[in-house]
């Protein structure tokens, strides 16, 4: 298991989590079925709550939108960076 897997919403591994969904929400065909299956077995409604919950924070607070903007830009980076590295066609 991974942080981002447990079942708990201690604020330290639930906000990532939270981002990592939303991340994977906007950049995959996944459901929120599919999605709570791969973060740790979670409900799909507990998916699109979070996600909803993101859209409320990310509109609620300019600096937190900037913050997982920035999360966001850097992941696409890392992910690019690999792609190029073994030549993965996305």
């Amino acid at each position: 298991k991974t942080l981002l897997t447990l079942k708990t919403n201690m604020q330290y591994i639930h906000h990532p989590r939270v981002i990592a969904e939303n991340f994977c929400k906007e950049n995959t065909k996944g459901t929120t079925a599919y999605l709570g299956a791969m973060f740790g077995g979670r409900n799909h409604s507990t998916i699109s709550i979070d996600l909803n919950r993101t859209l409320e924070i990310i509109l609620a607070n300019p600096y937190k939108s900037l913050v997982f903007r920035g999360i966001k830009d850097k992941i696409r980076k890392v992910v690019k960076e690999v792609n190029e590295e073994y030549e993965i066609k996305e």
